[in-house]
């Protein structure tokens, strides 16, 4: 079935005109204490300044890491992972979810 969603107030609020997913698999380097990594990861359609949404497999975060992503370019999506950790972590490859939509 297929759903039609607005985002905002009543007053404010605009149609979801696209919605783009992807799943990925991304192996991050090892992240110094304190520190960030990024990685990007094509998606098709994907527009500047849309929002993401991650997703995990059912292992879930890394333990340590937390994680960000936004569209970073046309059809770029920029997945970080900060180490906020006092110890170095090489976290093995994991699957994200990754959702963007436009209005």
């Amino acid at each position: 079935a297929t759903q039609s969603s607005k985002i905002g107030t009543s007053s404010d609020a605009r149609a979801v005109t696209q919605r783009l997913s992807k799943a990925v698999s991304l192996d991050f380097p090892n992240i110094v204490a304190g520190g960030q990594q990024d990685l990007t990861t094509a998606l098709s359609g994907a527009v500047a300044g849309q929002p993401v949404v991650i997703g995990f497999t059912s292992t879930g975060p890394f333990a340590g890491l937390r994680y960000e992503a936004w569209v970073s370019a046309a059809d770029t999506i920029t997945v970080r992972a900060y180490n906020g950790t006092g110890a170095g972590i090489d976290p093995p490859a994991q699957t994200f979810s990754l959702l963007t939509w436009a209005f």
